[in-house]
């Protein structure tokens, strides 16, 4: 049995939900060439309490500081040579070494930058090197030079424009692939099943359905859903609160105060693995302009309202949408409220245009592209 290591961390939701999505994929594909795939966050399983504390603090410094983040990301994107910094190689080396002489895998696949350096780092050692290595990188159009420092034998990206990007930095064309971005394969299955009448459907609450998941902002979270269900009528809306209970008690208490009707077309959820079902589910998606969030509303053919667009590598997917006319921003919650009802006017005219044009941007099967094009690789001996 032959090993593909998908190696990932925690820094954002894009990395993991890449990393798991290519794993369902090779596990699908792989089995009957006798391959399998392996999970990877070496941080997170050898140094789980230093872990904890850095994503931690990268999540308070976008949603607190984005000045500080913009600043950081705009530093280590125009120095030359900077790359990890050298306690973290020795700090992940001899984990990485263990698990590659462990293993021996027939490639790694990585969609964190970090795991480049550690493997230059170990085959200029003389460490294990002999396998394929392929780099997803999970943001668009705005790609961090950080991805292009270490070595790897093909980049695979989610769309043509963050393509050019790579070559316009020097990438050779023939080792870019512009294949998706690996979301999970039941979006596939998803978009062919799951019924889904067009916003000007005439059935109450059927034609304005709009999912708000909460991952920023939460602090104006209560006030927009109160906005939400006082100022549009008819609305179906489904809040998504994640792993914050308070959250979601003053959510549910601003849904029961706003009465029985509208309670009746509201939903209040917590955390959920359901994402791609909600996704193919509804009209209109509120949330922050994250890697994956981004990518998996435009698999399930759902535009999108971005709340939030930290500095860096979130301008990148927030130009995909706008530029695509697929989304729009909507900083604030009265601009948020202006927007989803300006979707929804002239019997949701905006709304189904959008809907049209993210179509056009929509790669659901990613994730098995990658893994056939891994596994061609593989076979060829590269």
């Amino acid at each position: 049995m032959r090993t593909v290591l998908v190696c990932s961390a925690g820094f954002g939701e894009g990395h993991h939900t890449a990393a798991r999505s290519l794993c369902a994929a090779f596990d699908e594909l792989g089995a009957a060439q006798g391959v399998r795939a392996e999970f990877v966050d070496i941080l997170a399983e050898r140094h789980p309490r230093l872990n904890k504390l850095l994503t931690r603090g990268y999540v308070q410094v976008l949603n607190r500081a984005p000045h500080l983040w913009a600043s950081f990301y705009r530093t280590i994107d125009g120095v030359r040579g900077v790359g990890a910094p050298p306690a973290a190689l020795a700090t992940l080396r001899a984990a990485i070494v263990e698990l590659l002489e462990r293993t021996r895998p027939a490639a790694v696949v990585s969609t964190y930058p970090v795991y480049g350096y550690v493997l230059d780092d170990i085959a200029q050692r003389g460490g294990p090197s002999a396998f394929l290595r392929v780099t997803v990188i999970t943001d668009s159009i705005s790609v961090n030079a950080v991805w292009l420092r270490a070595g790897c034998h093909f980049y695979v990206v989610a769309n043509e424009e963050t393509a050019a990007v790579l070559r316009a930095r020097g990438v050779a064309a023939e080792d870019i692939r512009v294949l998706g971005f690996p979301v999970h394969p039941r979006f596939v299955e998803l978009r062919e099943r799951i019924p889904r009448p067009g916003p000007a459907d005439p059935q109450p609450g059927q034609g304005r359905r709009v999912l708000y998941l909460i991952n920023a902002g939460k602090r104006n979270a209560p006030a927009l859903v109160r906005r939400l269900l006082k100022e549009i009528d008819g609305l179906s809306l489904t809040v998504a609160t994640g792993r914050d209970e308070r959250l979601r008690a003053a959510v549910e208490r601003i849904v029961a105060e706003a009465g029985p009707a509208c309670a009746a077309r509201t939903r209040v959820i917590g955390w959920t693995k359901e994402m791609p079902e909600l996704l193919c589910a509804h009209h209109l998606l509120i949330s922050k302009a994250g890697g994956a969030t981004v990518q998996e509303t435009i698999a399930a053919g759902c535009p999108m309202l971005m709340s939030q667009v930290a500095p860096g590598q979130e301008e990148g997917n927030a130009r995909l949408l706008l530029e695509g006319d697929a989304g729009a921003l909507a900083l604030t919650p009265k601009a948020t409220v202006a927007a989803v009802r300006a979707a929804f006017a002239d019997h949701a005219a905006l709304c189904r245009r959008w809907m049209q044009n993210i179509a056009r941007l929509s790669r659901p099967d990613a994730a098995r592209d990658i893994a056939r094009f891994v596994l061609s690789q593989m076979g060829s001996g590269n």
